[in-house]
């Protein structure tokens, strides 16, 4: 189990997720409050899958949805297999709720996304709406 920043660390020295490598985990779950930004869902997937392959191990990024003071958070959860192929993308700006069998044969979907928002103003929308 990591918390948030322990996969966001590219620029810190100690890099916490990494003290999963070699220790022959099967699954690690993060489970995040990460606000939303444009673009952002995006770069969250590169990274997720980076750790998943570094680790050699499922990674499953829970982040929270909805609103909360100033701050949008997103959703769009994700679970990447061990070869680092995304086998689910959970909605965004929704609450959603998915069973995953990880032992099972996976296809790479990460191709298959079509990120909706033709638009950055769209995608805008739907954040200040939630």
């Amino acid at each position: 189990m990591t918390i948030c920043e322990d996969i966001r660390d590219q620029n810190y020295e100690k890099k916490p997720i990494q003290a999963y490598k070699d220790k022959g985990v099967d699954t690690i779950f993060n489970i995040s409050s990460s606000p939303f930004t444009i673009g952002k869902r995006k770069k969250r997937l590169e990274m997720i899958k980076q750790h998943a392959k570094d680790l050699g191990a499922n990674l499953v990024y829970l982040n929270q949805v909805g609103g909360q003071d100033e701050l949008v958070f997103d959703g769009a959860s994700m679970v990447m297999d061990k070869e680092g192929r995304l086998i689910h993308l959970s909605k965004q700006f929704e609450e959603d709720v998915c069973i995953i069998d990880t032992d099972g044969p996976h296809q790479d979907k990460s191709n298959e996304i079509v990120y909706e928002y033709e638009s950055k103003n769209r995608e805008m929308l739907d954040a200040m709406k939630l």
